[in-house]
């Protein structure tokens, strides 16, 4: 017997199934007859790539005739390199990740877009239970520019603090932002599903759930 799907697992065999498709169009070129093969990267390690997992495990690269290797990138920017540099043709992005490599002249498109949301938690430490505590505070983005960021800031005014009053500190991805919270380098930071569960079990609480918010915002694309 197949194991139950979560009901984000259901949510997301649609996103899967269009990433599959959005791939299959991409031209090949010197293929032997058969699945062509195919490398995308992918700048997540957490549910913000749940399409590409599911595409995978659900064979619908293979319903397109693809033989598809996820490659996978410590975040958008090395993502953004290697598109630049002819390694993948095409990867699964943050939307700011793009906005930031066209400002800078490199020719990536968005094709597609996925989540269209924050899908972020505000996680504070332990000794933060007010906003107003959050002034002076250090907090975790993964790096300047990218969606973490602007969460990040989002976050903060929503709390009505200016974020010209705290520190912002590049610290990697959400494992690297969770440790630095566990170990009190940092005082917040944005997570999202599955990472903010693994916080609550350690004791960190939300200050603010961004996903439960009615604001549009392009969180990943197909590039």
């Amino acid at each position: 017997m197949s194991p139950r799907l979560s009901r984000r697992q259901l949510l997301a065999i649609p996103a899967g199934a269009a990433f599959a498709e959005v791939l299959a169009k991409i031209p090949a070129s010197g293929q032997t007859p058969g699945p062509t093969r195919l490398d995308a990267g992918m700048s997540f390690f957490n549910l913000d790539g749940v399409s590409a997992w599911i595409a995978q495990d659900k064979r619908f690269f293979e319903k397109y005739g693809l033989n598809v290797t996820i490659v996978n990138f410590q975040g958008g920017a090395k993502a953004v390199a290697a598109m630049a540099a002819g390694d993948v043709p095409i990867a699964l992005l943050g939307a700011a990740d793009i906005i930031n490599a066209r400002s800078r002249g490199v020719p990536l498109q968005a094709v597609a877009g996925l989540i269209n949301k924050f899908p972020f938690d505000f996680v504070v430490g332990k000794n933060i239970n007010t906003p107003a505590q959050l002034r002076g505070a250090k907090g975790a983005i993964s790096s300047f520019g990218g969606s973490s960021e602007f969460a990040t800031r989002f976050a903060l005014t929503k709390l009505g603090i200016n974020p010209q009053d705290v520190t912002l500190l590049q610290v990697g991805d959400e494992g690297s932002r969770l440790a630095a919270l566990s170990t009190g380098q940092i005082d917040f930071t944005v997570l999202t599903a599955g990472m903010d569960l693994v916080a609550f079990d350690m004791g960190f609480k939300p200050l603010l759930k961004l996903y439960t918010l009615d604001q549009p915002f392009q969180q990943t694309v197909i590039a």
